[in-house]
């Protein structure tokens, strides 16, 4: 069909009505849409008119009723493939953005169906998300998600927030998400068990070479040190465990346990300055 024989040979069989022909026409229009959706983040599924929803299906047979009649009232407009093909991105465009400011005024309006597909959507990619970071959130996943999206229904509902596109409304909903699991990282961080106890001797036998003052002053900054600062510093240095292994229990990022474990030193070596 990308020939310019075998494009014409096509179009000639569309206006004279066969149906092969037809049936070929909408299972382009049909990729083409799906591939651009893909490429611009757009869900095709949250289109709507006349408080109806409009499904994807629907959408392509209103595109390929359009192309039909470009086909009719104006033939130089499409003479190849290529123009085809934008002619059909442009048609597949303009009924998107229609489609989505009725769809957009039923979830303000907090239609149900509505709600049941962004859901649905959403849900689909938090899962992807909530396994790219399976290390940070252990069980809290779905209460995580549905906060998320509580907040995303009020905003919407109470006209705090518009969005002229599908793509803008994920954007904002995995903004809420990232807040969301990072407030309950947070809670969790609350509940690290202070160590009351500092050792009385330095790791690995190094107590030896370190003179009794200089040990005391070490044990008393580490005790006024933050308590997921001082899990870190006692877990790692004294009993060996990896950063790794101690951003997983905390439900923290390697890097952020790096930056704590970093941070400790750097308030430990000064509590001891201070203290000369």
């Amino acid at each position: 069909m990308r020939s310019k024989d075998n494009f014409d040979m096509f179009v000639s069989a569309f206006m004279n009505g066969n149906k092969n022909a037809s049936k070929v026409f909408l299972e382009h229009i049909s990729v083409i849409m799906d591939q651009w959706g893909r490429k611009n983040k757009i869900e095709l599924c949250w289109n709507a008119k006349d408080s109806q929803i409009v499904p994807v299906k629907t959408l392509c047979e209103k595109v390929h009723h359009t192309i039909f009649h470009t086909l009719q009232s104006h033939p130089e407009n499409i003479t190849s493939f290529s123009t085809y093909k934008k002619i059909v991105i442009s048609t597949v465009e303009k009924f998107i953005a229609n489609g989505f400011k009725e769809f957009n005024r039923l979830l303000i309006e907090g239609e149900n169906i509505s709600w049941k597909l962004v859901d649905s959507k959403l849900k689909c990619f938090s899962s992807r998300w909530f396994y790219e970071r399976k290390s940070f959130l252990k069980g809290n996943e779905v209460e995580v998600y549905n906060s998320s999206l509580a907040v995303l229904y009020e905003k919407i509902s109470s006209l705090q927030k518009y969005f002229n596109n599908s793509y803008g409304l994920k954007s904002y909903f995995f903004c809420i998400l990232e807040n969301k699991a990072r407030e309950n990282n947070r809670k969790k961080l609350t509940f690290i068990p202070v160590h009351q106890n500092i050792p009385e001797t330095m790791p690995h036998g190094d107590q030896q070479e370190e003179p009794e003052g200089r040990v005391v002053k070490i044990r008393n900054s580490i005790k006024r040190l933050s308590d997921i600062e001082q899990y870190i510093i006692l877990h790692h240095f004294w009993n060996g465990k990896k950063l790794n292994e101690l951003a997983e229990e905390l439900h923290i990022s390697f890097e952020n346990c790096r930056v704590i474990k970093h941070r400790a030193i750097k308030k430990i070596v000064g509590y001891m300055n201070i203290n000369k």
